[in-house]
């Protein structure tokens, strides 16, 4: 959705043309892709004032390097996956030696790198491991600029905001199937502690193959499978409460999206979470049970009286400082310098 987002807010101002491949689908097929899109750019980059690439990978470089040849300018989005490196999780694409190379060579010749955050330029996890991250870390020689431009969304009115949730309720959203990526965003520290939480309800959404590797999932947990968009906004105006406790992100979407819709947020103070939370919610410094237990018990030690107003508090701070009018702006003023 925050591509489609990022098509819709250009088309305002530019002829946008897609290219889209699924390079991971079928890997072996990845050859196949990159000779395709490598004539596709030397006969038709010319007609284009800026190619704009979204996270650096092997889509990346054949743009990046037709660009700097031909003089056409190149724009790389760097997400989050593509600026860090967590082996022990199986996460990051700079894990692997040869995409490492391959996004290395994609941001030495864009014209302009646009991480989401600061974080994904130079960032110790200190919530994790205690490693370093970041593009500056990793690629210390490369001097292609760097343009931070954060994520936008649409503003919520206050009036807007469901006044009637549901008690006591969490949510976390992750579009995920393995037990890597469970531990990436923190659902086994949920299915590990819920049941200490008898009072409390804890969904978890757009996961599969849950069971599969915890099984005996707490009474107080519902499980939701893949969400559309509607869906999702819907849960979002239900919730109390917004948990998202990665060990790496970008700038998560589902995070402000939740707080748009008046979830008071629980997150991991990695990648840009810290930025977008401001003083609106509650912060798990480090990854441990009892750290969690301790952020739980002060979300749920806040009065009735209490959350409305940090409800409140946090659909005001995305509409205040992360809109999309300020992304467009960025965007279309460095698609133009």
């Amino acid at each position: 959705t925050f591509v489609e987002k990022d098509i819709r807010l250009l088309s305002a101002s530019f002829q946008v043309d897609l290219r889209v491949d699924n390079w991971y689908s079928k890997p072996y097929l990845i050859p196949i892709r990159f000779i395709a899109q490598f004539f596709f750019l030397l006969f038709h980059i010319r007609r284009y004032k800026s190619v704009i690439v979204m996270f650096g990978g092997y889509w990346s470089l054949n743009p990046a390097i037709i660009g700097k040849l031909l003089k056409r300018k190149v724009i790389i989005i760097a997400g989050g996956t593509d600026c860090v490196s967590y082996p022990a999780i199986n996460y990051g694409s700079l894990r692997k030696p040869i995409l490492k190379k391959v996004i290395g060579c994609s941001f030495k010749y864009a014209s302009v790198i646009c991480p989401v955050d600061d974080s994904l330029v130079f960032f110790r996890n200190s919530f994790y491991d205690n490693s370093l991250q970041g593009i500056k870390h990793f690629f210390p020689i490369n001097n292609t600029p760097v343009r931070v431009v954060y994520n936008g969304y649409e503003a919520q009115q206050s009036s807007a905001i469901n006044k009637n949730k549901k008690k006591n309720s969490f949510v976390t959203l992750a579009f995920c199937s393995t037990k890597e990526r469970f531990v990436l965003k923190g659902i086994d520290l949920i299915l590990q502690n819920a049941a200490l939480f008898p009072d409390a309800h804890f969904t978890i959404g757009g996961v599969s193959n849950v069971e599969k590797y915890f099984p005996g999932i707490p009474e107080n947990v519902t499980l939701l499978g893949p969400l559309s968009p509607d869906a999702v906004k819907q849960l979002f105006s239900e919730q109390e409460f917004i948990i998202q406790i990665s060990i790496s992100e970008g700038f998560p979407n589902a995070l402000c999206e939740a707080m748009s819709q008046g979830c008071i947020p629980i997150s991991s103070p990695v990648g840009a979470m810290p930025v977008i939370t401001g003083d609106t919610g509650f912060t798990m410094m480090k990854r441990t049970d009892e750290d969690f237990q301790n952020v739980i018990q002060q979300a749920l030690s806040l009065s009735e009286a209490e959350k409305p107003l940090k409800s409140v508090q946090a659909a005001g701070r995305i509409a205040e400082a992360f809109t999309e009018s300020k992304r467009a702006s960025q965007l279309i003023e460095i698609a133009n310098s």
